[in-house]
């Protein structure tokens, strides 16, 4: 079989979505000449109930990382198909994600085509306002048309075009910014959707905010020089996070209220985004890329 678009989903957490985020995709696999490739931490694995359950699937385990942007990358460079396909295990495509994703890609130039993700209907305030917090930019029914980012749980990309992009890990920050650059660019689509099932408290949204606002901000500058001085900067971070939180719920504005209710979590949010950010200017990314994803 010629296989034409590959998904590749990393997980260091084996979260327990993960079977009905393989099952919606094994299916559509055998319909769309696809191969999922499930990329798995060597110390937090996928249980064997699972693999077991889904033979088809080919499980890629990563004995000296569980870092996800190498995981990905593993993931991309195992992968056959000529489209390759992202999305997180906590995640849950519709019935028609691979298709879309296909057709797409067929009928467009653009290197990668991206979609909406929606929140499940059972999620908790706290839940919400975290994911709104994430996707909230993904989850504006807003028309089809030309993007500067693109979900990182819901996205494709023409292989030969994202192994140009693509150093030695997967940084879609990086690697979508490079797409834009080269002319042929990003496409949204919000008819194509993934439903986000994740449980996460507080604590640990935050802890993970933290981790990737550091790894965000050391990959941003090499020259230290002009890190410190970002880093100095960051005293008015909290007031321009806290703004585009602000902005970002606006357009979602059926949890606009939501977002009146959890201000102090909004808060505290923007300071752990700050103090991300500014540690990560001046003391590099140490190990925060194993503490997200």
């Amino acid at each position: 079989m010629t296989i034409e678009i590959s998904v590749i989903v990393a997980t260091s957490k084996a979260n327990d979505v993960i079977a009905a985020c393989l099952s919606a995709l094994a299916s559509q696999a055998k319909q769309n000449d696809a191969e999922v490739i499930v990329v798995e931490s060597a110390w937090k694995p996928v249980p064997d109930s699972v693999k077991n359950t889904f033979p088809e699937i080919l499980f890629v385990t990563c004995a000296d990382t569980d870092s996800h942007s190498e995981m990905k990358a593993v993931g991309i460079r195992a992968a056959q198909g000529e489209i390759i396909a992202l999305t997180q295990a906590h995640c849950i495509p519709q019935d028609n994600w691979l298709q879309m994703h296909r057709m797409a890609h067929r009928r467009l130039e653009s290197s990668a085509i991206g979609g909406a993700v929606i929140i499940h209907l059972q999620a908790t305030i706290a839940e919400r306002v975290g994911f709104l917090c994430e996707y909230g930019k993904f989850n504006i029914k807003r028309s089809a048309g030309p993007a500067s980012f693109l979900a990182s749980s819901n996205v494709s990309y023409k292989r030969r075009d994202l192994l140009e992009a693509m150093d030695d890990d997967y940084w879609e920050t990086d690697i979508q910014r490079k797409l834009c650059q080269s002319g042929r660019g990003l496409w949204y689509l919000p008819d194509v959707t993934v439903i986000h099932h994740r449980k996460c408290t507080a604590s640990r949204f935050l802890l993970e905010k933290f981790n990737y606002s550091r790894y965000f901000a050391a990959r941003r500058f090499q020259h230290k020089g002009r890190a410190f001085l970002y880093a100095i900067g960051c005293v008015l971070l909290p007031v321009i996070v806290l703004t585009r939180l602000l902005i970002t719920f606006y357009e979602n504005g059926k949890l606009y209220t939501e977002f009146m209710i959890c201000i102090p979590y909004v808060i505290a949010i923007s300071i752990a985004w700050t103090a991300g950010e500014f540690v990560g200017y001046i003391f590099g990314s140490g190990n925060s890329d194993k503490y997200f994803g």
